[in-house]
């Protein structure tokens, strides 16, 4: 065989050498540099990896694949101890949900729900690969103990964000038949000077108590509601709950002085309308305090449970004389109000004020066995001799009769009205 001449060898060398350059394949020294090698790479970029200082980035490459393979390892440990954190989570959110649903009295199956569960890292290994491949600086020590506290961190506010969710859960509102144990339990305590009425935003029994109500008592109303004590709101009053009773001028009965409510008629039969408490034991009414001028005899009286009264005018009172008017207020109708209404009340011994509904349907113990119902609770002041007075509206809607309270039209207080619309329907007679 004839030997090459030396300068085919040194043209196809040539050759070989220009096809390495030009055409360069990823290196297996370093398998992790996704996108370093480009074909067609221009010089300045072959020369970075292929230059005078190849060996020392050849070390330093291998130094960054064996710190992404300890970080895959550290992965691996780290996606399990999140997914601890996430069973621990989920054993917590078990828990909390299996006590609201006890307290609420459903089956914890019906009403526990899967926790939401922290997102983690990813999954996918290949994935995971493609997300930390980007980084090409080392991870030192204290930067994966700050991943693992992130994570931890995670995890924590996860069961922070579970814990409220839960929490709203347990914080449903009572039932009707737990709010009507819970009243009837403060009805059965018999604590005189105590008022109660559910509030129907928070759904709680409110009981408001006044100053004479000690705090055994209060303890005793609450042993009396039991596992319904929870229903229970306590609120304090200033002065003592009466019934608003006092000699004076308006209406006088044969000792006792109240306020004449709303004049009503049954078709050309005139009465006046009044609290039960001040018709209960009396016959004949007066306009003034030396019981000269009749007006009257008691029609109708209901007292206790109602706080309501009817009085028929006498034949020899003028019916010109009888106003459908409270003060300069034409009444035109009777209605119940709504909780937060603005109204007035009128009476012999005050005259007029305002103040808000807080409460309809509320319990008032006024003691020695005077407990009455259904009352509308109010700030409207009030005081002695203006029991039976009107409680309306400045539209001229009749809203209710004064029944009792406590404080007073200086420091203010809180006063019970008597639906309007209760006694008139159980009369059948009307304002006009």
């Amino acid at each position: 065989m004839r030997k090459p001449s030396q300068r085919t060898v040194t043209i196809v060398a040539s050759a070989l050498g220009a096809l390495v350059f030009a055409f360069p394949v990823r290196s297996f020294a370093d398998p992790y540099r996704y996108g370093d090698y480009r074909w067609g790479a221009p010089e300045p970029y072959a020369q970075q990896y292929y230059g005078d200082d190849y060996g020392q980035d050849y070390g330093q490459r291998r130094q960054d694949r064996e710190n992404l393979r300890q970080d895959w390892r550290d992965l691996q440990g780290e996606r399990g101890e999140i997914a601890e954190g996430q069973e621990a989570v989920q054993r917590d959110w078990n828990k909390v949900q299996g006590t609201a649903c006890s307290k609420s009295g459903r089956r914890t199956a019906d009403c526990a729900s899967r926790a939401p569960t922290p997102r983690g890292p990813p999954t996918s290994p290949g994935r995971e690969r493609n997300v930390r491949i980007k980084r090409t600086t080392p991870r030192s020590g204290i930067a994966r103990r700050t991943r693992l506290i992130a994570g931890t961190t995670g995890l924590v506010a996860a069961a922070a964000i579970a814990v409220p969710s839960a929490n709203a859960t347990a914080a449903t509102p009572f039932s009707t038949a737990e709010l009507k144990s819970a009243s009837s339990s403060v009805l059965k305590a018999d604590i005189p000077g105590t008022a109660w009425a559910v509030d129907s935003k928070t759904n709680r029994v409110v009981v408001t108590a006044d100053s004479t109500v000690s705090q055994a008592e209060i303890a005793k109303i609450k042993e009396q509601a039991g596992s319904n004590a929870d229903a229970l709101t306590i609120k304090r009053t200033p002065g003592k709950f009466n019934k608003l009773i006092s000699g004076g001028d308006a209406i006088y009965a044969s000792s006792w002085r109240c306020s004449l409510g709303f004049n009503v008629r049954s078709g050309s039969t005139y009465y006046f309308l009044t609290a039960g408490h001040c018709t209960d034991g009396a016959g004949t009414w007066w306009s003034n305090s030396g019981h000269t001028t009749t007006l009257g005899s008691t029609a109708g009286s209901s007292f206790p449970t109602n706080d309501y009264g009817l009085v028929k005018y006498s034949s020899s009172y003028p019916t010109s004389s009888i106003s459908g008017t409270v003060g300069s207020v034409d009444i035109t109708s009777a209605a119940t109000p709504s909780v937060g209404t603005t109204v007035n009340r009128r009476g012999s011994t005050t005259g007029i004020h305002s103040g808000r509904v807080t409460a309809l349907n509320a319990t008032v113990n006024y003691g020695g066995g005077d407990v009455v119902y259904g009352m509308i609770q109010t700030t409207v002041c009030a005081e002695p001799g203006d029991s039976g007075g009107p409680l309306y509206g400045s539209n001229g809607v009749a809203y209710g009769l004064t029944s009792g309270g406590s404080g007073n039209c200086s420091s203010g207080g809180t006063t019970f009205f008597q639906p309007v619309t209760e006694a008139l329907s159980a009369y059948g007679v009307s304002v006009f």
